[in-house]
């Protein structure tokens, strides 16, 4: 059996399309379409990005991935459900109260808080004490960089920082 498309000869793999044509269909949503359009922008209406596959950006074909709606928020967020997630990934047994959520490279915990990410340290201190002073960072005084507990953080500067951390190393 030949594949179904117009001058094409090749042998039917899937949905009465060869191989080339049914791979055309699953990125792009048709099966004739080539598979780079020189200029092509995406066609959710109002969006001027670089179309990506099926003929939509990146951010929309993410969205058709996640929820299978171009159109759909993926970040719905109720005000006021920050504080609940942060709890929900926090381990408070012991003396440290260790982060459980995502973490960065470096072992610092973090979250999403609004359309930013933030680190879960700086996020228990500005829930629990209060704002954090300009020109001061949080410094974890038990050197457990998962460590959420207000009791084990300090606001301090960037130097006097790097100074702990270097004594840290030494001993």
């Amino acid at each position: 059996m030949t594949c179904s498309i117009v001058g094409c000869s090749r042998s039917v793999v899937a949905r009465t399309w060869c191989k080339r044509h049914y791979d055309r269909w699953r990125m792009h949503g048709d099966p004739t379409r080539l598979a780079r359009q020189p200029g092509g922008r995406c066609v959710v209406g109002g969006c001027k990005q670089a179309s990506h596959a099926r003929g939509w950006c990146s951010r929309h074909y993410q969205r058709w991935k996640k929820s299978g709606d171009v159109a759909a928020d993926t970040v719905e967020r109720v005000v006021g459900d920050d504080k609940a997630r942060f709890w929900s990934k926090v381990d408070a047994e012991g003396d440290c109260w260790e982060w459980t959520g995502a973490r960065s490279d470096k072992g610092y915990g973090h979250m999403r808080r609004a359309d930013t990410i933030v680190a879960a340290h700086r996020f228990a201190w500005e829930l629990l004490v209060g704002p954090i002073p300009d020109g001061l960072e949080i410094d974890h005084l038990c050197r457990k960089r998962k460590c959420v507990n207000p009791d084990h953080l300090e606001p301090v500067t960037h130097s006097e920082n790097m100074r702990r951390a270097g004594l840290a190393r030494m001993a």
